[in-house]
């Protein structure tokens, strides 16, 4: 039998920081072979969802509607330290402390890269 994969995953209620996010989706953590979730980011109109997938390198973002009212995200990989990982995971999910405009911004540019 070869070496099994390992997961981790984080949830929390209400909003989140899309600047910790983007951060997460780029540079992902050690071993982490696969992340996906959804996430509701605040924006200055109100919430606004999105689905995240990575694998590999290779960095998806699409629109979710209408936006959750919760965030999930889940790594996966083969090695992964999941305590590590879960920590990661939950960093970026960070509670919003307010609309994060260049956070936003840099969310929204990887969803128009994926497309």
């Amino acid at each position: 039998h070869g070496p099994r994969a390992a997961s981790a995953s984080a949830r929390v209620r209400g909003t989140v920081a899309p600047g910790a996010v983007a951060d997460l989706l780029l540079d992902p953590p050690a071993a982490a072979y696969r992340i996906k979730g959804t996430v509701a980011v605040e924006t200055a109109r109100g919430s606004r969802g999105y689905v995240v997938h990575v694998v590999g390198r290779q960095v998806h973002v699409d629109a979710l509607r209408p936006a959750p009212d919760h965030s999930e995200l889940v790594a996966i990989g083969i090695g992964l330290d999941a305590d590590a990982a879960r920590l990661r995971l939950q960093d970026a999910l960070a509670p919003a402390t307010g609309p994060d405009r260049e956070g936003l911004q840099r969310l929204d540019r990887l969803r128009r890269i994926s497309r």
